[in-house]
């Protein structure tokens, strides 16, 4: 019998991550060579719902068959366990079969660690590398993913006598008609884009469960730790033994993240160019031996078009490497590109009125 190095907890010696705590015994998640160990964990039901299933490093067994994880969707929370009912997840194989994966209150924790590694290894397989600096999942289901300037947050309660609930932020009336996704586009492209950007947050995330992703900026966070419970806002997140360290790894970078962006903003000033105005000239031109008269008024349009060309790339080329720092998903996806799209649209517009009026 071993004993777990974190909390003393006795452990089987065969076990990759204590029951008790989720602290991992042997992170070489690698074929049995040597002294390493090979990713197996098992866990049964007792309550007399649901079946055996067992994670590896590469596939999950379930049942009598064995599943790749590039032939599963993302494992998704449904419940976490209460003292009268088991926890479930789901996942959908790429035949349609869905493998239910249902496990006990006392499994909770260890539960949570393997669901971790487990996504991880489909998002891999399927190419869906994410940018996070930090992933936490607790073992009431909640899980925190932590961007650059920004998290998300996909978040169950803690467990009641209901068992878990998710947090329902979906918004009534966000359609592109006002009547939600399928009512019918009656204001063109552009009353659909604005509608677009109404979204953000209020899409509700059922690909990753019940809970939804919610996504917060820095700028709008509180955070702290409390009672081995992480606060978010108005979000209560029981952590393990295991998360405590990590919680305040993900304290420290918000919080030096956030003093980077007040010593930037108070150091940085925004150079507006100054064009000085374009006095156009009739001109002459010959053209397949026919002689071809620009105006004056054509010309200035060619020679501002010209200017408005290079300053449409310098804009497009801040839009993109702000759309690579933000959008990792569908979720981040609806939440920026319409406020990264109109933020560096505005400046172009602005100069153009300028011009007209001028």
């Amino acid at each position: 019998m071993a004993f777990c190095t974190n909390c003393g907890n006795k452990i089987d010696e065969n076990a990759l991550f204590c029951t008790r705590c989720g602290t991992a015994v042997n992170n070489e998640f690698v074929s049995a060579k040597g002294n390493s160990k090979q990713m197996y964990e098992e866990f049964i039901p007792t309550l007399g719902i649901g079946r055996r299933f067992v994670f590896k490093e590469k596939s999950i067994i379930y049942g009598n068959e064995e599943y790749d994880y590039s032939k599963l969707s993302p494992i998704r929370l449904i419940t976490a366990p209460t003292f009268a009912s088991n926890g479930v997840a789901q996942t959908t194989a790429e035949n349609g079969v869905v493998l239910t994966l249902a496990f006990n209150r006392k499994d909770n924790v260890r539960f949570g660690a393997v669901l971790t590694y487990a996504n991880e290894q489909i998002d891999k397989e399927h190419g869906n590398i994410k940018k996070y600096k930090f992933l936490l999942q607790s073992s009431s289901g909640s899980k925190i993913e932590v961007y650059e300037d920004y998290l998300k947050i996909y978040y169950f309660k803690a467990m009641s006598n209901k068992g878990s609930e998710s947090v329902d932020k979906i918004g009534k009336d966000f359609g592109l008609s006002g009547k939600g996704l399928t009512g019918k586009i009656t204001g063109g492209l552009g009353k659909a884009f604005d509608n677009i950007s109404n979204l953000g947050t209020g899409i509700n995330n059922t690909f990753k469960g019940g809970a939804t992703g919610e996504i917060i900026m820095f700028t709008d966070l509180n955070i702290s730790i409390k009672d081995n419970t992480l606060i978010i806002n108005e979000y209560l997140i029981p952590l393990g033994q295991q998360n405590i360290d990590k919680a305040k790894e993900i304290i420290a970078y918000i919080k030096n993240t956030l003093e980077l962006i007040k010593r930037e903003s108070e150091t940085t000033t925004v150079k507006q160019e100054i064009w000085e105005p374009i006095k156009g000239k009739n001109r002459e031109f010959s053209f397949y031996g026919e002689k071809l008269e620009i105006p004056e008024n054509l010309d200035v349009y060619n020679s501002y078009r010209k200017k408005f060309k290079q300053m449409a790339e310098k804009y497009t080329e801040k839009v993109r490497i702000d759309y690579n720092a933000k959008v990792n998903d569908f979720i981040s996806f609806m939440e920026f590109f319409l406020k990264i799209y109109k933020e560096n649209l505005s400046p172009i517009i602005q100069k153009a009125v300028d011009i007209l009026i001028s």
